[in-house]
């Protein structure tokens, strides 16, 4: 009898481990060697919330610049600090990527890049691929509409002309 209720138990345990569901809002917090805190919340499947702290700086991205953020992989966040080449000031970056999915030509993901610049919020840089090693790169400044900035990746062959 000990045995059956210990089989139930087992099985019972399992099942609720494979049914698990976690509710939104998830969210991860990364600590770095600099002292530098990101925080990042996903909602439904978009990113809902980014918030960067470092020394006397706390900011945090607006709503909007996040929601097509979609799928964001929240288990590694890059995050770098120095100084912006064309303003002098002190500058913040805090990559991930999002929007993971196979396409035809193998599986591709989304990069994305926030900038805060002398503690506030700057812009973001976007990274989609649209061919094997060939991305679409994408710039949006704070509250103004996405910009494309071009094409990057490598590309492997040899380019005929005729």
């Amino acid at each position: 009898m000990k045995l059956l209720t210990l089989l139930l138990i087992a099985m019972a345990t399992r099942l609720a481990a494979d049914n698990l569901v976690l509710e939104p809002p998830l969210s991860a917090t990364f600590k770095y060697q600099s002292g530098a805190t990101v925080t990042l919340t996903q909602d439904v499947s978009s990113l809902a919330e980014v918030t960067v702290s470092a020394e006397k700086i706390a900011a945090k991205i607006p709503h909007e610049e996040l929601k097509d953020i979609v799928n964001p992989e929240l288990n590694k966040v890059d995050f770098t600090a120095y100084t912006d080449d064309e303003t002098g000031k002190p500058r913040m970056d805090v990559t991930l990527r999002y929007n993971a999915r196979p396409y035809e030509w193998g599986d591709g993901v989304s990069k994305v890049t926030f900038r805060f610049i002398a503690g506030e919020y700057h812009s973001r840089a976007t990274t989609i691929p649209i061919g094997k090693n060939l991305n679409k790169d994408f710039e949006k400044k704070k509250g103004e509409a996405e910009q494309e900035f071009g094409e990057s990746g490598s590309v492997k062959g040899v380019l005929e002309s005729k």
